[in-house]
């Protein structure tokens, strides 16, 4: 109290203004006001004080919370208030437990001498106040010095000076109050006071935040000499100024040049038929399809190839079973009865399908997906037809024309959790397909890797709020008079169809459920993310399809051409696919940009993009690492080597072994793997090997339940699986090689078949020889057969 009326009677709220007191950082910046947005929360956040596993966790720690990562305003303030004595402010618990002059469980965090030990001090001292009225406002942006860091070698090393910007005040350096943390610390690590140390070759960012300002630094070190090649050679690069190279090998090629990384040679027509095959169509190439593009002699056979292999009904069925896990088409959440559900999930998958295989814009997909409703404008009479003559052909075990629908009302009929319609997962679930953003970390405190608070999340569930599955007032009175109709028909002995139950997917501000914005406590106005804030007196889904699906909303482009990106490489630009975050910036950030440039300038044609970065020459190069190192792919200098999708591995499989098995009734006729449009498929071995292989279960939100990761436990299964075993023994291809008078000629059709190549002499020499040692051709054909399918090369695309 003493404290207070000092200051209430003219008392200076300067420290050592005049006496040479004030606090020194350690890059020599004295600070003669501590202010509490700017210093004392900036320095919690540098020592960890409010991360998740501290006093920054949803219950706090030791009876003490902040708010993640200090975004809590006036309640840390608070909290921090009740942790310290301003009589005795060297006694304050804010000081004694990170100082350890008592117990802290996070242990030390400061010395009694330290700088930070004295702002906080010199900040208790003056009353902890709030922050002050000549600070300047807002944080605009923070500036890293040097912007890039490029390494001439491993050893080196360099230090980041950061400074803040504020809105009508000067910038400050807040170096010492920043927090530095390296996207990979194996490339290079950095100090708590920013001194970044080249460890190894490579490239990678630092991430630098302040005050909840983030700024990225881009890393390079480059490899010391000219690696050589696979075969004891150098390869020399081509120029990046090339005018007849395409923008994703001239930027790559940049990167390449900075990390003093050589290219591989371009694939063989083999290696790049089976690449492309495999990722376009989820099947390798059939040893006729192989002979053929061999024997083709024009130049331009590998463009015409790709053409042939994006227009086919099988890319189609490829990317309409990935919509289907983006979207969430799961058995477990769709409307009963059980038995139809899986004639539901069939409906959703052809409703991509048909779109993808005419070649429609995909923002026109989307739009469909975000503003969908049941009705598409009929009236509700019309619709009790249409979905009733549906809901007949589907207790027929037919899927009928649902893919007409101009919208996918599906994604919007989902089973309520204990009766509360599942908005926020919906949210969820757009903002990650569509914007590459997740949000769930918001549902309780604000985004720990991006700007996204818990109003900025409030937001944009608002938006699906008056969206709701059941029977409007329009339904139930058109049901109604059908319901009487049918009455009066069956009194004058007329035979009737009995009305199924129908619903619908509509939007009732009634029935809204609208979250509110913790910090204002008032409910919050539907708004997308980075985005205006909506009408909410008109269907808010379609405003946000006309905002999402902009030309000039570029991170919907940039998604999903990432997205596109991540499909032929095995890794985005921005990884995670749906992380995009200002912590997190791309391995490429001028071609994501050109990638999106050119995905808004064709109309949002997928094709258009997906052919420039098949007909590139980094798609397009050999897998055989140039150099000793591992991770030179990493950089595209060779093409990845990956893990095939949980479809395409049974479905090569089933092709090489010319396997009968049909997987029905999961496939539809003329269908693929690819085609399984449920998560969960009927068929208890496909659903096993789906789960084996990674295709996930579609449950979560985010696009993290696919994998391709390899396991000991899928080796173990190919190598020893009954199953597997006994079609390998009674398959045609055992007969057809039995049949086969040459042996040589049999061996090389075989490994045509499975690797889609032609044997080396070696290889050749090793099997020919097994052959001959066999107790007989049969097992030694069938010993092949299994060694080929167990093998690396089979099991992956490279």
């Amino acid at each position: 109290m003493a404290l207070g009326l000092w200051l209430a009677l003219g008392g200076s709220s300067a420290i050592g203004a005049d006496d040479g007191s004030d606090v020194v950082l350690p890059d020599g910046a004295r600070l003669r006001e501590i202010d509490f947005q700017r210093h004392v929360m900036p320095l919690i956040t540098r020592f960890g004080c409010n991360a998740a596993n501290c006093h920054g966790s949803f219950q706090g720690r030791g009876g003490f919370r902040l708010s993640l990562f200090g975004h809590g305003g006036a309640k840390d303030l608070q909290a921090l208030r009740e942790r310290v004595d301003l009589d005795s402010p060297e006694d304050s618990l804010l000081l004694i437990k990170p100082s350890l002059r008592e117990k802290h469980g996070g242990g030390q965090r400061f010395k009694i001498d330290s700088w930070s030990y004295q702002v906080l001090l010199a900040w208790i001292r003056e009353g902890t106040p709030a922050s002050r009225k000549s600070n300047g406002g807002a944080l605009q942006a923070i500036v890293v010095t040097p912007g890039t860091l490029s390494f001439e070698k491993p050893e080196a090393n360099a230090t980041l000076v950061v400074e803040a910007r504020f809105q009508d005040a000067p910038s400050e350096t807040v170096t010492a109050l920043s927090r530095f943390e390296s996207q990979n610390s194996a490339i290079a690590d950095v100090t708590a006071d920013g001194h970044v140390n080249a460890l190894r070759p490579g490239a990678t960012h630092i991430v630098v935040t302040y005050a909840g300002g983030v700024a990225t630094v881009p890393v390079t070190i480059p490899y010391l000499t000219d690696p050589a090649t696979a075969d004891g050679t150098t390869t020399t690069s081509p120029t990046v100024e090339d005018p007849s190279r395409g923008f994703i090998d001239a930027v790559i090629e940049s990167q390449l040049k900075r990390l003093n990384l050589p290219s591989a040679a371009a694939a063989d027509d083999t290696q790049f038929l089976r690449r492309a095959t495999l990722d376009t169509l989820g099947r390798p190439p059939t040893a006729e399809e192989i002979r053929q593009f061999l024997s083709d002699c024009d130049p331009k056979k590998r463009a015409e190839a790709i053409d042939r292999l994006l227009a086919d009904p099988q890319h189609a069925s490829l990317w309409a079973t990935r919509l289907c896990d983006l979207t969430g088409c799961r058995l477990e959440t769709m409307e009963g009865p059980e038995e139809r559900k899986p004639l539901r999930a069939r409906m959703w998958h052809e409703w991509f399908r048909r779109r993808l295989k005419d070649g429609m814009p995909f923002d026109e997909i989307v739009r469909g997906v975000i503003s969908g409703t049941s009705r598409d404008g009929t009236s509700a009479e019309e619709y009790l037809d249409r979905e009733a003559a549906l809901i007949r052909a589907a207790k027929a075990g037919n899927a009928g024309e649902y893919w007409r629908r101009h919208s996918l009302d599906l994604f919007y009929r989902r089973a309520s959790v204990d009766g509360v319609y599942p908005r926020e997962d919906l949210a969820e679930r757009s903002a990650a397909a569509f914007l590459g953003i997740r949000i769930q970390c918001a549902r309780c405190h604000i985004h720990p890797h991006d700007r996204w608070t818990q109003g900025d999340y409030a937001g944009f569930v608002n938006i699906f709020a008056d969206v709701t599955f059941g029977s409007s007032t329009e339904l139930n009175q058109a049901v109604f008079a059908r319901l009487a109709e049918q009455r009066r028909q069956r009194a004058e002995g007329q035979s009737i169809t009995p009305l199924p139950r129908i619903q619908e997917v509509y939007d009732d501000p009634q029935l809204g459920r609208r979250l509110l914005d913790p910090e204002s406590g008032v409910i919050a106005r539907p708004r997308p993310l980075g985005g205006p804030e909506l009408d909410s007196s008109a269907d808010t889904r379609t405003a946000l399809a006309d905002w999402l699906t902009s030309a000039e909303n570029r991170q919907f482009a940039r998604n999903w051409v990432n997205r596109i990106w991540a499909h032929y490489f095995g890794r985005g630009l921005v990884e995670p696919v749906d992380g995009f975050s200002a912590s997190n910036p791309p391995s490429h950030p001028d071609l994501v940009g050109r990638l999106a440039t050119e995905f808004v300038r064709s109309r949002f044609d997928m094709r258009h993009i997906e052919r420039l970065i098949l007909t590139s020459e980094v798609y397009q190069r050999s897998s055989m690492p140039v150099t000793a190192l591992h991770d030179g792919d990493r950089y595209y200098a060779s093409a990845p080597v990956r893990p095939l999708m949980a479809e395409t591995l049974v479905q090569s499989l089933d092709q090489i072994l010319k396997s009968s098995a049909t997987w029905t009734p999961d496939v539809p006729a003329g269908g693929t793997l690819f085609d399984v449009a449920a998560n969960r498929p009927s068929d208890a071995r496909l659903a096993y090997l789906f789960e084996l292989f990674g295709r996930g279960d579609r449950e979560s939100v985010c696009d993290c339940d696919r994998t391709t990761q390899p396991s000991l436990r899928q080796t173990l299964h190919l190598m020893s699986d009954a199953v597997w075993i006994e079609q390998i023994q009674k398959s045609r291809l055992i007969d057809e090689l039995l049949a086969e008078t040459d042996d040589k000629r049999a061996v090389q059709n075989v490994v045509l078949q499975a690797l889609s190549r032609f044997p080396s002499p070696d290889e050749e020499e090793l099997f020919l020889g097994h052959l001959n040692g066999a107790d007989d051709r049969r097992t030694g054909w069938i010993d092949i057969v299994w060694a080929l399918v167990n093998s690396q090369e089979f099991r992956t695309n490279h």
